[in-house]
């Protein structure tokens, strides 16, 4: 590739852990696939025990929410996930994965349906809810492990010159990732960058935000009001 190609990539992405967190072969197929005419394209890379999904299309509202509900509802289980925005708008989102019941790595049926529900979801062909609801209903028919009560549940705001990160500590749940970035999206907020992890204590996941007009969100009264809004959702 152009150095001047790759440089404009990277420069548009403004992430150090972007750079340190792919190769450079997985950073060419970015750049492919970004110029591709593909609504969306996903890549999927087997490791021990888990699949690393990424996601690459044009950024569009409520984006995030729907790759994960397509995600959870193909029964792949977020454990870990780096959302990245290039200035122009492309996102690339990765997220490692392990199939819900065999707690290991995806099989190719299920990635290439997770290829095409993504591509139907964002084409307005395939009804998220809709699919979101069947999964729903699949899974309260299995029996479901004790809540452990330690667990911590709350939502926090931090200082940052360039964006409002709110961080999320919540019990793991069925589709908590969708129903979280879905609330975060109708509180007209836009996701930059997010980090997500499922550790055994809970889900520590930190959200980079801009309001709709380009803005942190710094005054207290609104803070509060997201904040509730986000609690209401775990």
């Amino acid at each position: 590739l152009p150095r001047t190609h790759v440089q404009q990539h990277l420069d548009g992405i403004d992430s150090d852990a972007y750079i340190s967190m792919f190769t450079d072969e997985e950073i060419e197929q970015h750049i492919h696939k970004s110029g591709s005419d593909e609504t969306v394209s996903t890549l999927f890379s087997a490791q021990e025990g888990h699949t690393e999904v990424t996601v690459i299309a044009q950024d569009a509202p409520f984006a995030l929410s729907k790759f994960c509900a397509v995600l959870a509802a193909n029964d792949a289980n977020i454990f870990d996930a780096n959302i990245f925005t290039r200035e122009d708008g492309i996102i690339i989102d990765r997220f490692r994965v392990s199939d819900a019941a065999t707690k290991g790595e995806l099989r190719q049926a299920t990635c290439n349906k997770i290829s095409k529900d993504l591509n139907d979801v964002m084409e307005g062909k395939l009804d998220i809810e809709h699919l979101f609801e069947t999964h729903r209903r699949k899974w309260k028919r299995r029996q479901k492990l004790p809540m452990n009560p330690n667990v911590r549940t709350d939502v926090e705001f931090e200082d940052n010159p360039r964006y409002t990160i709110i961080d999320v500590y919540a019990p793991d749940a069925l589709g908590f990732l969708y129903r979280v970035t879905e609330t975060v999206s109708k509180l007209g907020l836009d996701i930059y960058f997010a980090k997500i992890a499922t550790r055994v204590d809970g889900i520590v996941d930190a959200f980079y935000v801009l309001g709709r007009d380009g803005k942190r969100i710094v005054e207290p009264g609104r803070q509060e009001a997201i904040r509730i809004e986000i609690l209401n959702t775990v």
